[in-house]
């Protein structure tokens, strides 16, 4: 089968100084064109105390700043803006309070740690009444399908995923948690259902390109329908 390059090459799981990353937005950016990739995304933390993150209010600057940074580089890359939550209430005590105007002006937003018992995350019963509140794509970032599927079956966890139109990345820094489940992905491909790689960049601008092993995944599984690249590019 013949794939489309540029919708592989998509990385929307990037840090930058404006939470926990190393690089400001320009590097970031500069590296992308630099490794070949087509779709950035600049994903920052906000609203969690377990690290350097974003306030809520500080959303609109982000926003703003990002996307004025983005257009000197539009001839050469596509560079999306967005969040990610993590979904311990524990640690982000507005978890049910969010500034959803707001975050419905950014392009995604990402949640980390669902159905994750180890840090009291939101099941992923939840993230559909959430998703009602968005208009914006929202997805899982580096998800546990063990824990995902602990409680649920594969059919249940992936009617919730298709009903509610979450999208779910493929973490390169750690494929085990995609390549572990080829019988998820084996019955989500006849499902309507996204898909975004990511590398979950925060010390190591080279680690923006290195999405070569969930590009294979999606080639070995057949997966390129749907990657969600293809809404953006």
């Amino acid at each position: 089968m013949e794939y489309n390059r540029n919708l592989l090459q998509m990385n929307l799981h990037n840090h930058s100084i404006f939470s926990d990353g190393k690089y400001p937005v320009n590097s970031l950016i500069q590296q992308g064109i630099n490794s070949g990739v087509k779709l950035l995304g600049i994903c920052d933390h906000a609203g969690t105390m377990k690290t350097s993150s974003l306030a809520f209010p500080s959303i609109s600057r982000y926003r703003r700043i990002v996307r004025n940074i983005a257009k000197h580089f539009t001839s050469k890359i596509r560079v999306l803006v967005g969040i990610e939550l993590d979904s311990s209430i524990n640690r982000t005590p507005e978890l049910h309070n969010l500034p959803y105007d707001e975050i419905n002006k950014l392009d995604y937003i990402l949640f980390e740690y669902i159905s994750n018992p180890n840090w009291n995350g939101l099941n992923l019963q939840q993230m559909g009444y959430i998703k009602r509140k968005l208009g914006i794509p929202l997805g899982l970032a580096h998800p546990d399908l063990s824990f995902l599927c602990n409680d649920l079956s594969i059919d249940q966890v992936l009617d919730i995923l298709e009903n509610n139109s979450i999208f779910i990345e493929l973490s390169a820094r750690n494929p085990s948690k995609y390549r572990n489940f080829p019988e998820f992905f084996k019955k989500l491909h006849k499902r309507n259902i996204n898909i975004s790689l990511g590398t979950d960049t925060h010390n190591c601008l080279e680690d923006i390109g290195s999405i070569l092993d969930p590009i294979n995944f999606v080639k070995e599984m057949d997966l390129q329908d749907h990657l969600i690249s293809r809404f953006f590019l």
